[in-house]
């Protein structure tokens, strides 16, 4: 019956249930037509094969327009770059003006990957901290991305979380990809059982075969699990205390994976920067004045020295002393002379943007 060929969570569209059953029988008539040997000798033979061409190549090019999701496809084809750690591939397509959240996410999941986030954020078009974390919309799509950031971060539960829910949310409920990530994540908390019981559903499969037999050899042995660099960093990481994930305290739990693993400079980058992005210099100036100078933070980021004078422009003796280097700081005096050269011109912000466009300076005088 049609109600076998759908998911069950969708609503099925009319003709195309029955199509299965009308090639069925259209595919009896021409056999039966066509039964005689002689029917294909020669031209009519030849004319048979074009017109079966020809009608397979109209059924592929009205499927495609007529169900191909080609808006995602800018998407998939950043996920499979993020997938292959191709980051400098994301970052080309995103330079310019980007108005989508999940590019800028897949963005400056990149530059984090390669340890400039909060060197170069504010070279791209950033547009609030939604460019960091999009919200959560119990789609699939969404919740891979937030779960391939909170890894990257370090942020092990919250990327296991994300993988439960990307495995509820898309097709058929269960990706071979997010169940490579429970096994990752259940075996950095040494949950070995619960790591085995993906590996054996992934060694089911012909894609993940392979690689689900190669992780059996971590179960049950933290040495091992150990010797893998990428677990070891995000073991190191582990809060002591475990907690439950909160959007609403979604800093302090970045900064405290940090402050738990100093070398893992990722997640107090993602906070700083966040704080950016929502112009809270309040929020800044107790981040700066708590963990700045110290093993979580020793030297500041770019943007992070441009904020500081941000927040200290009347105390320009301070800068240096806060961290902010003398390039910096010939650039934003620089920049001053400019604002006050031209702040009566029509389009300041379009000049400004010509020359510091890739400053925190022009994000935080003229973004919205």
């Amino acid at each position: 019956l049609p109600d076998m060929y759908y998911q069950k969570s969708l609503v099925p569209s009319g003709l195309l249930l029955y199509m299965s059953w009308i090639t069925l029988l259209s595919g009896i008539a021409i056999t039966i037509l066509l039964r005689s040997k002689k029917a294909w000798l020669g031209k009519k033979k030849n004319a048979g094969i074009i017109m079966q061409i020809v009608l397979l190549g109209f059924v592929l090019l009205y499927g495609i327009q007529t169900y191909g999701d080609r808006r995602s496809l800018k998407y998939k084809e950043m996920e499979y770059y993020n997938r292959c750690k191709r980051f400098d591939k994301i970052i080309e397509m995103n330079t310019g003006k980007v108005s989508n959240y999940l590019y800028l996410c897949f963005l400056n999941l990149s530059l984090a990957e390669k340890g400039e986030l909060a060197d170069r954020i504010f070279t791209f078009d950033q547009k609030g901290p939604q460019s960091l974390f999009i919200p959560m919309n119990n789609s699939h799509m969404s919740s891979m991305l937030l779960c391939d950031i909170y890894y990257a971060i370090g942020h092990t539960g919250a990327a296991m979380n994300m993988a439960f829910e990307a495995n509820i949310g898309s097709p058929g409920h269960r990706t071979g990809r997010m169940l490579q990530r429970l096994v990752e994540t259940n075996l950095i908390y040494g949950a070995y059982a619960v790591a085995e019981k993906y590996i054996a559903l992934l060694e089911k499969s012909f894609y993940y075969r392979d690689w689900a037999k190669g992780m059996r050899r971590y179960l049950y042995d933290e040495e091992e699990v150990n010797r893998n660099p990428d677990f070891a960093k995000r073991k190191k990481s582990l809060p002591e205390e475990d907690f439950l994930f909160s959007a609403q305290l979604q800093d302090k739990e970045l900064i405290s994976l940090s402050v738990s693993n100093p070398d893992n400079r990722t997640p107090v980058e993602y906070a700083g920067t966040m704080y950016l992005l929502m112009k809270n210099l309040d929020l800044f100036k107790a981040f700066i004045d708590k963990y700045g100078g110290t093993e979580v933070l020793p030297v500041l980021p770019l943007s992070f020295q441009e904020a500081v004078i941000v927040l200290n422009e009347k105390h320009s003796g301070s800068w240096m002393e806060k961290g902010v280097s003398q390039p910096v700081i010939v650039r934003f005096e620089q920049y001053k002379r400019f604002i006050l050269e031209n702040k009566n011109k029509p389009r300041l912000a379009d000049l400004v943007k010509n020359l510091y466009g890739d400053t925190y300076w022009y994000y935080f005088m003229f973004k919205q």
